[in-house]
């Protein structure tokens, strides 16, 4: 996928979401690690994607930090994870170490040493932001596999992922 597209694209979520430029900076000052992932992520490689919300997971060991700097946020835990939201309709939902269980088995989405060194920086203006990388994203969705009724879109956002993006099998 062309940088210079999904840079446009993230321009069309600011224009949505006005603030995230904001909230990014503050993280990225904080040195917090984070990336935007699931349908964020799939929003920034194909314009027409609509999303209600900003994803962004958060290194688990940075989730004080994140409730530091946002101690409006509104904060949810479920079992190990936990969830802070930002804006008045919750725009951007933080995520930190969330779990998805299959067949009475936990798997969690952790943003371990190896996802860190695979993540994509794109530049807004004079603003770095992380991105999931597409294998990360495939493998979420591929263990999510919701559909349509319930407003989530994996199987098909798997399609657009492999169209959109060079894989990098190795990794």
């Amino acid at each position: 996928m062309c940088m210079e597209k999904i840079v446009l694209n993230f321009w069309e979520l600011v224009n949505k979401i006005p603030f995230l430029p904001l909230v990014i900076s503050k993280i990225n000052e904080a040195n917090i690690k984070y990336w935007l992932y699931s349908g964020s992520y799939v929003s920034l490689i194909r314009p027409n994607r609509v999303v209600n919300d900003i994803d962004i997971l958060v290194a688990y060991e940075d989730i004080l930090k994140l409730k530091e700097i946002f101690p409006f946020a509104e904060t949810k835990d479920y079992w190990d994870c936990i969830l802070l939201y930002i804006g008045k309709n919750n725009e951007i939902e933080f995520m930190s170490y969330p779990s998805i269980n299959i067949n009475n088995s936990k798997y969690y989405l952790c943003l371990t040493q190896i996802c860190w060194e695979n993540i994509i920086k794109i530049k807004y203006k004079k603003l770095t932001v992380n991105i999931l990388n597409p294998v990360d994203t495939i493998l979420q969705k591929a263990f999510l596999q919701r559909w349509k009724e319930q407003w989530k879109y994996d199987l098909e956002d798997i399609s657009i992922i492999i169209q959109k993006n060079i894989i990098d099998e190795e990794y």
